[in-house]
């Protein structure tokens, strides 16, 4: 089938705010139980008659992690060209990339689901679940509960909340975390933190630096690498002024900052609603 006009749509970050692994099953995956949300981090999709794909990166989070992920797929292999293949549909695809790759933040599952959402078909949980495990809770958006192997998205009412993101430049491999996981175990808000950072030592340097500076703790995004603060938890301004002598602003709601050797950028977020996602 041949796409005809012009649609656009966003596609969220995810945030796990709490994440909860369950042992190995025989078939090679975790269960898990965790509280996600989509966040105003978004990417932008654009589909118009035609063919291939064309890449957007206006704030650099493709190019900053090209030598840990590699080059960013464009060809059949890419989510959303897999989501279109699963519906038999040819279109030309404009990706607009703001959310890292390899972060933690569900961008490619995020932009999938937006891709059935395009296509009229955003009911199509189980088709969904065969390109990834966070692409049934990117498909409904706003606050759930996740658990199962992803499949078991439970609908939570909107709150109002702000984070601050910390886009740590290091892409980290979800399935070397895992495997991490199984070794060494987990415990607290996200029970893969302590195999992410052994996964890397640029990670942990960055963890170890900011919580000294800012003398609380962040929190781990799913696998990693984004690290983050509730901003009820600690204030937005104070979190700035933290690291005044080292930061610069790089856009609006955007700065950067150098922590053990790495440019972390700060970004500022709120939770969506799942209508906005429409």
């Amino acid at each position: 089938m041949v796409f005809a006009g012009t649609s656009t749509g966003i596609a969220p970050a995810k945030l796990t705010k709490w994440l909860k692994v369950g042992e190995l099953g025989r078939d090679g995956l975790h269960a898990i139980e965790s509280e996600m949300i989509s966040v105003s981090l978004v990417d932008h999709i654009t589909v118009t008659e035609g063919t291939g794909m064309d890449l957007l990166d206006p704030f650099g989070v493709v190019a900053e992690r090209l030598a840990g992920s590699g080059p960013f797929p464009v060809d059949a292999s890419n989510l959303v060209k897999r989501a279109m293949d699963l519906f038999g549909v040819d279109a030309h695809v404009e990706l607009e990339k703001s959310i890292p790759i390899s972060a933690g933040l569900g961008g490619g599952s995020s932009d999938a689901a937006c891709m059935f959402r395009l296509l009229g078909r955003a009911d199509s949980v189980e088709l969904a679940m065969k390109l990834g495990s966070d692409i049934p809770f990117c498909l409904k958006g706003g606050r759930a509960i996740v658990s199962g192997y992803g499949e078991k998205v439970e609908q939570l009412d909107y709150v109002d909340e702000q984070f601050a993101l910390l886009l740590v430049p290091v892409a980290i491999s979800t399935k070397l975390v895992y495997e991490t996981f199984d070794r060494v175990g987990g415990e607290g808000q996200n029970h893969l933190l302590k195999s992410a950072l052994e996964c890397s030592a640029e990670l942990a340097a960055v963890y170890d630096e900011v919580s000294e500076l800012v003398g609380i703790r962040p929190h781990l995004a799913g696998s990693g690498s984004t690290l983050f603060y509730e901003l009820d938890v600690v204030d937005w301004d104070d979190l700035i002024a933290g690291l005044l002598a080292r930061h610069h602003r790089t856009a609006p709601g955007w700065f950067q900052f150098e922590a053990s050797g790495l440019t972390v950028t700060l970004v500022r977020v709120n939770t969506l609603p799942p209508e906005v996602e429409a």
